[in-house]
């Protein structure tokens, strides 16, 4: 006889039974653990660097792909030599030229110059030049759109005072007599050729 203690009622029978088939194995191991490591994480890793790197790259290329205000004559919508190689060079892209085209927009202080019929000549310009140059090719529609981008280098008159500033700055003290070593070296009072050495002290006003 069985004592009452270890009679399994039908509830408890049918919650073990499901158990015990996980214990022994009725599942595969590539349901418990991830079969596409690491390959699934090096892509995560991949694309977080991209996603970084994303707008340097197209913010790179628009600059690239900008016809400058100094393309142009002075105050007026003709391309001088610059821009017309500049626009060469677009157009032979590979593996083919790109669509867009930028133009910055005039930055001719004359009042007497329409700023913004002088754009749109430039625009024009820019199109069927780029079109001339490419008949002989397939090549898109080129649309010029027109931005005001940022400086993308220094100015050499703002260099040039930064650089002045800093000389200016620095002063020195000679004693003669002595020598000085960056390495903290002893002094000597003579050189090898009998000549005494001179320490120089560098003091920095900046």
């Amino acid at each position: 006889m069985i004592h009452s203690k270890f009679n399994i009622t039908k509830k408890v029978f049918l919650c073990l039974v499901p158990l015990s088939l996980t214990f022994t194995g009725c599942f595969g191991y590539r349901d418990v653990v991830d079969p596409y490591y690491p390959k699934r994480y090096n892509v995560d890793a991949r694309n977080s660097v991209r996603a970084s790197l994303a707008p340097q790259v197209s913010n790179g290329n628009v600059l690239d792909q900008t016809v400058w205000d100094f393309h142009f004559e002075t105050g007026k919508p003709e391309l001088n030599a610059m821009g017309k190689d500049h626009l060469k060079r677009l157009a032979r892209r590979r593996p083919e030229a790109q669509e867009v085209i930028f133009l910055q927009v005039a930055q001719n202080p004359n009042e007497n110059v329409n700023n913004k019929e002088l754009n749109k000549a430039r625009s024009e310009n820019i199109k069927t030049y780029m079109t001339k140059i490419s008949e002989d090719k397939v090549h898109p529609e080129f649309q010029v759109v027109l931005h005001d981008p940022a400086e993308v280098s220094g100015s050499g008159i703002e260099a040039n005072r930064i650089m002045g500033g800093k000389i200016s700055g620095v002063s020195g003290v000679f004693i003669p007599g002595q020598s000085g070593s960056s390495s903290g070296g002893g002094n000597s009072g003579q050189s090898a050729n009998g000549i005494g050495n001179t320490q120089v002290n560098i003091t920095s006003g900046y």
